[in-house]
């Protein structure tokens, strides 16, 4: 495969010595060097002899290796994305083993401690995978709680910045307001919030005893229906305030028990009844005025605990996953170097660096040097003869892996 995000090429050739020759792989890594210098950085890349098995777990293993290669890579991609939303000004960079992303990649060196080379390399790759799994689900999981955290944090913004249709009336209905206006409810009265947008004031002044017209029997005993009237007391409105959207809180009083036939009236004429216990904000010296969890300043604490709480999480796992995922690049490169040149596997493997502007002269030199390996005659082949026989459209004579390291360049 070519290199998309112009980073770096995985490329393994035969070594010409034996296996069993100690200098077999620093005579390739030279030739490499020495092919390559002058067109772009070459780094070595050393794999340890890992157990194949036999070769149908190894052509398995394979098969298996493409799709844990790309299920791991989507995982880094997550975690690079999150952190790049919650790293204000950039002020922290993504590492791995506590050096730059790009310096690990370059100075690799397989971890015996966690990928032990006596194991089986498909046991190796489902150790790789399970753990890619169990990361995914942790940043899904934190990121869902952190979501929750905004959403938590708009809610009581809107409630205590937004209008008056949805702010907290608490704030503004006060002891010292309801004192004020001697607001109350009563065995048979009950005054009433209404939020009276600006473009509808002069409408509702002038009809609001009017509301419910037809809800309230006014006739004599014994024929109560025969007069019917609106429940709103007459001059009862009374203006508590207005927000700089133009809306306006009145405070109507009514007959107790017709309150939902008023609601449904103001409603008629885009007016909004709210409600509110006024008893309670006259208790509000001997009562907490709210529950510490539900205040502006306890979800925004938890929201600032959440994103924290996910900012360590990336930083100290992404260098797990990215890590993971150049352990299954060398696994790749190993298995398909085995099945290419055979086993034991007797290889040298290489990072080489490329761009847009030398990736060309690149394949050019690699292509020049080890033509001879291509046995198999697929890259004389057509496009679509390579594509009928599963060979795909990049094909070379020697094995090629790219990797891009793009979300987590040096800032």
């Amino acid at each position: 495969m070519g290199s998309h995000g112009g980073e770096y090429l995985f490329v393994s050739v035969p070594n010409k010595l034996s296996h069993e020759n100690p200098s077999a792989k620093s005579q390739t890594w030279n030739e490499l060097q020495n092919l390559l210098d002058e067109a772009t950085e070459v780094f070595k890349f050393d794999i340890p002899q890992l157990r194949t098995g036999t070769l149908d777990r190894l052509m398995s293993a394979a098969d298996n290796l493409v799709k844990v290669d790309m299920a791991v890579e989507q995982v880094i991609r997550k975690i690079e994305r999150q952190f790049a939303d919650i790293n204000e000004n950039n002020e922290v960079i993504l590492e791995v083993e506590e050096q730059p992303t790009l310096q690990y990649l370059e100075t690799f060196s397989w971890n015996s401690a966690k990928y032990p080379t006596g194991r089986q390399i498909d046991e190796l790759i489902k150790v790789i995978s399970q753990h890619s799994i169990k990361l995914e689900d942790e940043l899904k999981e934190s990121a869902l709680y952190l979501q929750e955290k905004k959403q938590a944090v708009q809610f009581m913004q809107r409630k205590k910045l937004g209008n008056l249709t949805i702010v907290d009336l608490g704030d503004i209905l006060t002891a010292e307001v309801v004192a004020k206006y001697n607001l109350s409810e009563t065995e048979y009265l009950k005054d009433i919030v209404v939020v009276v947008p600006s473009t509808a004031e002069a409408s509702f002044l002038e009809s609001y005893e009017n509301l419910a017209q037809d809800s309230v029997g006014y006739g004599q005993d014994g024929d109560r229906e025969s007069v019917r009237g609106s429940p709103v007391v007459p001059g009862s409105a009374r203006k508590i305030t207005e927000d700089k959207e133009g809306y306006g809180l009145y405070i109507v009083t009514i007959l107790k028990n017709f309150e939902a036939e008023f609601k449904r009236a103001a409603l008629s004429v885009r007016c909004v009844v709210r409600e509110f216990q006024f008893k309670d904000a006259l208790d509000s010296d001997e009562e907490e005025e709210e529950e510490v969890g539900d205040s502006l300043e306890a979800v925004e604490s938890e929201l600032n605990s959440a994103l924290n709480q996910l900012r360590r999480w990336c930083k100290a796992h992404y260098g797990e996953a990215f890590g993971s995922w150049v352990h299954i690049k060398a696994i790749r490169v190993f298995v398909e170097s085995a099945l290419r040149y055979g086993i034991p596997a007797n290889f040298a493997a290489m990072l080489i660096k490329t761009k847009k502007s030398n990736e060309k002269k690149v394949r050019n030199l690699l292509h020049m040097a080890y033509s001879s390996l291509d046995d198999s005659g697929m890259m004389q082949a057509t496009k679509e003869e390579r594509n009928a026989i599963g060979g795909g459209e990049d094909i070379y004579p020697y094995v090629s892996f790219d990797i891009s390291a793009f979300g987590s360049r040096d800032k």
